[in-house]
C-alpha cells in the first residue's frame, strides 16, 4: 500500500457544487492502490463563510469511505484584497501543518494543489519533515495571477512571492501543470523539463457518461425557459471571467424577446453582476445559485449554447478552465470570449463552435444571433464537441499520468520497487512522464 498525504485548500466532493478534479484524481488514486489522507478546507471559495456545523471547530477529522479527510478553519469572509486574501491562505496553511504534523498518518508522498503558493509551501514543509518525497500541483501561477487580478501590487511583495513559487517549482520532485501555459511558466524557473509533467483538466468519467434529454427538458420546464434560447454560465461568478460583458451582451439584445442568458453559479462578483442587470432593466438576463456537480450536466444539456468568457487580459491565453470541458461533454455548442490560446485552440480544434473577442459584448452578442439563427451548426459543434473531449480529456486516463508520475517518485525513493511500478504502469496503459 503507497500512502499520500493530499493537501488542497479547495476540495468538491462528489454532491458538492464545484471542481470535481480532485475528487476524482483521488478516487483513482485509491483504486490503484494508494492510501490517501486528504487535508483541506471546510470554507469553500465560492461561498466564505464557516458553515453551522464547523462553527467553533478548527480540525475536524470525517471519514469518505476510505478516505480520511481532515477539514480545516481558513479565515472567511476574504475579498480581492491582499490583507484578507493573506488571512485567508495563511490561516489555512497554519492548521493545515498541524493537522500534517499531529493527525494525519504516515505517509510516502506528499501532494499538494495551488492555489495558493502557501498551500505548496504546506506540503514542502511536511515533506521535508516527514522526509518523504514532494509533488507541487500548479493550478494558478502565481504571483501572476494575483497581479492581473490586482490583489498583489507591491513591488517587494511581488519579487517574494516569484521567489517562493521557484523555490517550491526546485525542491519539488516532480510538479504538475494544468495548462501548456503553466508548463512553460513554470520552466522559465529554470526547472528541468523532466520534472514537469502536464495533467490538464478534463471530464469526469461518470458524470457525462450519458445525457438525459427528459432531465434537460425537466430544467426548462421549472425554470420557466419554454422555447427561449438559452444561453448558459456554469461556473463560479469570479472576476477573472470577464462577465460583466455577458451582462452587456444581453443589454443588446434586450429587444430580441427569445434571447435568455443564465448565470447558473455563486461568487464574488455575483452581487454585482446582478446589480447591473438590475440597472440596465433587463428581464433576460437570470441567476440560478450553484447546484450539485452530479446536475451540471443536465443544465448543460438544457441550454442551447454554452458561454466560455475571460478577461481581456493576454495572461488568460494559458487557461483551459473546468467548466468548458463540462460543456463539451455537455454535447453543446461553446461561445469562447477568449484571447487567442489554449482554449482558442481547443475550440476550434475541436471544432466545437465560436471564438470572439474576450469583454467585446457587441462581438458576443452577434455570436448568440449567429448560433441561434442556425439550429444545424449548433448541432455539429455539440456533438464535434463530445466527441473529441471524450476522446481525449477523460478523467481516468489524465489521472493515470499523475498515477504515473507519483510512482516515479516513489521509486526513485525506494519506496516502491520497479518491478511494482511496471505493473502499475501496465494497469494505467500510459507512457513514462
Amino acid at each position: 500500500m503507497k500512502r499520500l498525504l493530499y493537501v488542497t485548500q479547495y476540495y468538491a466532493s462528489k454532491g458538492q457544487p464545484g471542481a470535481s478534479r480532485h475528487y476524482q484524481h483521488i478516487r483513482n488514486f485509491m483504486a490503484q492502490g494508494y492510501e490517501v489522507t486528504l487535508v483541506t478546507s471546510y470554507v469553500k471559495h465560492r461561498y466564505r463563510v464557516i458553515p453551522p456545523e464547523y462553527e467553533g471547530i478548527k480540525i475536524a477529522e470525517e471519514r469518505d469511505g476510505d478516505l480520511r479527510v481532515f477539514k480545516c478553519y481558513a479565515y472567511p469572509n476574504y475579498g480581492a484584497d491582499f490583507r484578507t486574501r493573506m488571512l485567508n491562505y495563511l490561516s489555512f496553511m497554519f492548521y493545515a501543518l498541524i493537522t500534517g504534523l499531529f493527525k494525519a498518518s504516515s505517509s510516502d508522498l506528499v501532494l499538494a494543489s495551488s492555489p495558493s503558493l502557501f498551500v505548496g509551501l504546506t506540503g514542502y514543509l511536511l515533506s521535508r519533515i516527514r522526509r518523504v518525497p514532494f509533488i507541487f500541483e500548479v493550478r494558478d501561477l502565481w504571483p501572476e495571477t494575483a497581479v492581473v487580478m490586482g490583489s498583489l501590487r507591491n513591488p517587494f511583495m511581488i519579487r517574494m512571492a516569484t521567489w517562493l513559487a521557484y523555490f517550491l517549482y526546485r525542491r519539488a520532485d516532480r510538479v504538475i501543470a494544468v495548462t501548456e501555459g503553466i508548463r512553460d511558466g513554470i520552466l522559465k524557473s529554470g526547472v528541468s523539463a523532466q520534472k514537469v509533467v502536464l495533467v490538464p483538466n478534463g471530464v469526469d468519467d461518470d458524470l457525462f457518461a450519458t445525457l438525459s434529454q427528459e432531465r434537460a427538458q425537466a430544467i426548462r420546464e421549472q425554470y420557466g425557459w419554454g422555447d427561449r434560447f438559452v444561453a448558459i454560465y456554469a461556473g463560479t461568478l469570479a472576476a477573472s471571467d470577464g462577465l460583466f460583458s455577458i451582462v452587456r451582451a444581453g443589454a443588446a439584445l434586450a429587444h430580441y424577446q427569445d434571447i435568455l442568458i443564465v448565470f447558473l453559479g455563486d461568487g464574488e462578483v455575483k452581487v454585482k453582476l446582478q446589480a447591473l442587470a438590475q440597472e440596465l432593466g433587463l428581464d433576460n438576463v437570470a441567476f440560478i445559485s450553484s447546484q450539485p456537480k452530479a446536475q451540471v450536466p443536465d443544465f448543460v444539456s438544457a441550454a442551447d449554447v454554452c458561454l466560455v468568457p475571460v478577461k481581456n487580459d493576454p495572461f488568460f491565453a494559458m487557461t483551459l478552465p473546468n467548466k468548458l470541458f463540462d460543456y463539451l461533454a455537455g454535447g453543446r455548442p461553446i461561445i469562447g470570449a477568449v484571447p487567442p490560446g489554449e482554449a482558442q485552440r481547443l475550440i476550434e480544434t475541436a471544432g466545437a463552435g465560436l471564438v470572439v473577442p474576450p469583454e467585446d459584448e457587441l462581438s458576443l452578442a452577434a455570436a448568440l444571433l449567429e448560433m441561434r439563427d442556425h439550429p444545424e451548426r449548433r448541432a455539429v459543434y455539440g456533438r464535434n464537441g463530445r466527441e473529441y473531449v471524450m476522446k481525449h480529456y477523460l478523467r481516468s486516463i489524465l489521472a493515470s499520468k499523475l498515477i504515473a508520475a507519483m510512482d516515479h517518485v516513489l521509486q526513485e525513493s525506494g519506496a516502491i520497487e520497479p518491478k511494482e511500478m511496471a505493473h502499475e504502469l501496465g494497469r494505467h496503459n500510459v507512457s513514462t512522464p
